[in-house]
């Protein structure tokens, strides 16, 4: 069952994911960005979607209809007290103006069906009005909590930068506890989609439930600057890491530079397999795998980090999304193609250059890097040209090593490995044979190194002195125009905060 339901179009309007009123996502249309932007590594992510906006006069009418409306009581949107009468015309009025735009946003089930909307809105607004007056009448006081903010959190260096943002070690205040906060800027958030990947971003880590594999968000909060995600720390770093250096691990004794053994590589893939496996449960298009994103924990097990561009309520393998976005190299040839649509399949693609990349120390069909890296030529490469395998692995790359790159880049996803039977086709390859999944997902299989610390909350003297107040964006990023005004901006993210129960 999934978290999020589903979601059959990349252009539907996210209503009320988290509760927020009026937190629509046609504010204006997306504008492309330029692909050839880089990034803090070699890959950048990067998000190239073109939407088509609802007409000016739906979203007059949306905006209306929501102006009765109020703010809703919990992460699911669901109203209370005098509010409801006005928060049930605004749902009505935004299920009728968005059925011909697809299916309901998959974070929040509308209580609204057809029935409703084709003349049953009286009825439903007389059961609302009834529930809120009981709930008014029977409702237990709760002792208020003071909200999270800048005070709750020591920032103590910084550990990487991004286009839209930093991460930081952290401390909590009151717990001691020490963490990597994600801080993404305001500013930089300029349009619609962007806000809206940051959104999906805090709802995917809130949502999912505990799996060794996937990072776990504690905290959440939002600054008068910036939108902070606090992150359980990987204190070893990142897979990229151990592919471009040498001295940063050994494997049976031996040091190891840009290409792994084939039984290393095949540890780091099934574990990043097992995460993609329960996101895709979830109903979770991650899109994002990289060695960038895979972290690796003290104990040399792996950690799936960024949903930035993650894409909740996708459950089929070949559609439900439409951006274009990911990492250039890693990108699924059906994302590059006509209408750009995509799904699951597209994350079995990106394994297969994920274990490419470990084997041969590069991605396929990866272009020589140049001052403005030759986008068109990779692109081109990705939609037609064969698939040649990794040089120069030792020992020599199997047969079935070879068999199961073959089926993951494939360039059809209709018949690439894993979109009739989803993992459990990599997982019964012989590729993966002697590995014991259930054993990997205990924990109790010993990692192909020994990492070695990068960031210890220990370090007090590695600490830089950061203030809330230095936490701004490069002075090379581009900061545009803000395309809604700050209340708006304040409006659409109010219920971002989150605190984990464990």
């Amino acid at each position: 069952m999934s978290l999020f339901g589903a979601s059959s179009d990349e252009r539907n309007p996210i209503a009320a994911a988290f509760g927020f009123p009026g937190a629509y996502w046609w504010e204006d249309d997306y504008q492309t960005r330029s692909a050839a932007k880089k990034g803090p590594h070699r890959y950048a992510s990067f998000d190239a979607s073109r939407e088509d906006p609802l007409s000016a006069a739906s979203e007059a009418d949306l905006l209306a209809a929501s102006a009765g409306g109020a703010r809703v009581a919990g992460d699911l949107g669901i109203a209370s007290g005098r509010a409801n009468e006005g928060y049930v015309r605004g749902e009505v009025a935004r299920a009728n103006a968005t059925e011909k735009r697809g299916s309901w946003f998959a974070g929040v089930a509308s209580p609204f069906g057809r029935k409703a909307r084709d003349g049953g809105a009286a009825a439903s607004s007389d059961a609302a009005r009834s529930s809120a007056a009981s709930s008014r009448a029977a409702a237990p006081a709760v002792p208020a909590v003071p909200p999270l903010g800048p005070a709750d959190f020591k920032p103590r260096r910084h550990l990487g930068r991004g286009r839209f943002g930093e991460v930081l070690l952290t401390t909590h205040v009151a717990s001691g506890g020490t963490f990597a906060m994600k801080v993404l800027h305001k500013k930089l958030l300029y349009n619609s989609k962007l806000r809206e990947r940051a959104r999906n971003e805090r709802m995917i880590n809130g949502q999912l439930g505990a799996h060794p594999f996937v990072v776990k968000m504690r905290y959440a909060f939002v600054t008068p600057k910036c939108l902070c995600l606090v992150l359980e720390l990987a204190p070893c770093g990142e897979l990229f890491q151990l592919i471009t250096n040498h001295d940063s691990g050994s494997f049976t004794g031996k040091t190891f530079g840009r290409k792994f053994p084939e039984q290393a590589a095949r540890f780091y893939v099934a574990e990043s397999l097992l995460a993609l496996e329960f996101l895709h449960g979830n109903d979770v298009l991650y899109r994002d795998l990289k060695p960038e994103n895979v972290l690796i924990n003290a104990d040399g097990h792996v950690t799936i980090s960024d949903f930035g561009l993650s894409k909740p309520g996708v459950h089929d393998p070949l559609k439900g999304a439409r951006s274009m976005c990911g990492t250039p190299e890693y990108l699924a040839p059906e994302i590059l193609r006509g209408t750009h649509e995509h799904g699951l399949a597209a994350d079995w693609w990106t394994t297969g250059c994920l274990l490419y990349e470990l084997l041969g120390g590069q991605p396929p069909w990866y272009t020589s890097p140049s001052k403005d890296r030759d986008r068109k030529k990779l692109f081109e490469r990705i939609t037609t040209a064969p698939l040649k395998m990794p040089r120069g692995v030792k020992p020599r790359l199997s047969k079935d090593g070879e068999h199961l790159l073959r089926g993951l880049l494939h360039k059809d996803n209709a018949v690439r490995l894993g979109t009739d039977l989803g993992a459990a086709a990599l997982k019964t390859h012989k590729f993966f044979a002697m590995v014991d999944f259930d054993a990997l997902l205990a924990k109790q299989v010993e990692p192909p190194f020994s990492p070695r610390t990068l960031v210890s909350g220990d370090d007090v003297g590695a600490d830089e002195a950061v203030a809330w107040d230095d936490i701004q964006p490069e002075a090379s990023a581009t900061v545009h125009k803000m395309d809604i005004p700050d209340h708006r901006f304040n409006e659409i993210f109010a219920k971002f905060e989150y605190r984990s129960k464990a």
